[in-house]
C-alpha cells in the first residue's frame, strides 16, 4: 500500500512539475527511456518529472499504447552517438558470455530448416549481426532499426561485410518482402518496448510470412516472474519496459517453442527462446 501511495504521489507531483517547467519536460521526454545516457545527468527535478511522465502513460491499461509510443520515440530519434557509442562493450561483456552458446544450438536448425536469411529486429549498432555474418557467411544478413541515424552509421561501419541495413518498422518491412525461410532475432531487449498488441502483430506477421520461419529472442523480464506461467503483459522497472509471457504467447500464436530458458546476466533476468513456425 505504501509503495503504491508513493508511486501515485510522485507521479502526480511529476505531472504538475512538468507543466511548470515545460522545457525540462521536453528534455525528459527525449531521454525518458534510458536517462543515464544523458551525459549531464538528470537531477532530482528531472527524475520527478520522468516519474510523472511514466505515471501518466502507464497508469491504466488503455494507456499502454502511449507508453510504447514514448519508447519508440526514444529509439527512433536518439542520435547514435548519444546511446550506442556509450554501450559498445555490452555485446562482448553481456551477450557473448551468456548467450553465444544458443547461437551454436541454432547451427543445426539453420541447416535442417534451410534458413536463407537472418533478420535482426532492433539491430542497434550492428555488433550482433556482424558476428552472425561471420558465423554464417552463406546466409543473407539483414538489420532493421527505427533510428535512421544509426542505420547510416552501420552502413559505413560494416560496408565490407555482406549485411543489409534498413531503417524501418519491422512489420512494415516484412510485409514488403518475398517469402523465404528466415531466422528473426532480437538481442538483449527489443520486444520489451512493445506493448502486447504490437508484440502479437510482429509474431503473427513473421508466422504468416513463411512456414518454416524461426525466431531467437533474448528479452529482459521482470524479477520474480515465473515464465512457465501465463500472465498479462505489464510495464515495470527503471525503464518501465514491458514483460511478456513469451512462452505462453508464442504457443497461443501457433509457434513451437523448443528453447525456454531464463538467464541472469549482469544483474538482469533475460528470457531466451527459440521457436519454429511449422
Amino acid at each position: 500500500m505504501g509503495s503504491k501511495l508513493k508511486f501515485h504521489t510522485k507521479g502526480v507531483m511529476g505531472i504538475i512539475l512538468g507543466f511548470i517547467f515545460p522545457s525540462k519536460r521536453k528534455l525528459v521526454e527525449r531521454y525518458a527511456t534510458i536517462p543515464w545516457h544523458y551525459k549531464p545527468g538528470f537531477g532530482k527535478l528531472e527524475q520527478i518529472i520522468r516519474a510523472g511522465l511514466f505515471y501518466s502513460k502507464a497508469a491504466t491499461n488503455n494507456k499502454k499504447n502511449q507508453l510504447m509510443d514514448l519508447h519508440q520515440h526514444f529509439w527512433k530519434n536518439q542520435l547514435a552517438t548519444e546511446y550506442y557509442a556509450n554501450t559498445k562493450s555490452r555485446f562482448q561483456e553481456t551477450f557473448i558470455p551468456h548467450f553465444a552458446k544458443y547461437l551454436d544450438n541454432l547451427d543445426l536448425l539453420i541447416i535442417n530448416k534451410n534458413i536463407q536469411a537472418v533478420c535482426e529486429i532492433g539491430t542497434g549498432d550492428g555488433q550482433l549481426l556482424s558476428h552472425l555474418a561471420s558465423k554464417w557467411p552463406t546466409i543473407e544478413c539483414i538489420g532493421l532499426d527505427l533510428s535512421s541515424d544509426q542505420i547510416e552509421l552501420n552502413k559505413q561501419t560494416y560496408k565490407n561485410q555482406n549485411i543489409q541495413f534498413y531503417s524501418a518498422d519491422a512489420v512494415d518491412w516484412i510485409n514488403t518482402q518475398e517469402p523465404k525461410a528466415t531466422l528473426y532475432i532480437t538481442g538483449l531487449g527489443v520486444l520489451e518496448y512493445f506493448e502486447y498488441k504490437k508484440l502479437i502483430e510482429i509474431l503473427g506477421t513473421i508466422r504468416d510470412k513463411f512456414i518454416g520461419n524461426m525466431i531467437f529472442l533474448t528479452e529482459p523480464v521482470y524479477e520474480n516472474v515465473n515464465m512457465d506461467q501465463d500472465f498479462e503483459s505489464f510495464s515495470a522497472g527503471s525503464e518501465q519496459s514491458f514483460t511478456h509471457a513469451y512462452p505462453k504467447i508464442l504457443e497461443r500464436e501457433g509457434w513451437n517453442v523448443i528453447n525456454n530458458d531464463v538467464v541472469l546476466a549482469i544483474e538482469h533476468r533475460f528470457w531466451v527462446g527459440i521457436a519454429i513456425n511449422g
